[in-house]
């Protein structure tokens, strides 16, 4: 049970990292387009 808790958690913080590159990448294009 604890390392499928670890999993989910790890597995959080890659998405979290994830959408934090994609907000990161969208804010680079648009401050490129002005």
């Amino acid at each position: 049970a604890a390392a499928v808790a670890e999993a989910a958690v790890k597995s959080g913080v890659a998405r979290i990292e994830l959408s934090y590159e994609e907000a990161y990448k969208m804010a680079e294009e648009k401050l490129g387009r002005e």
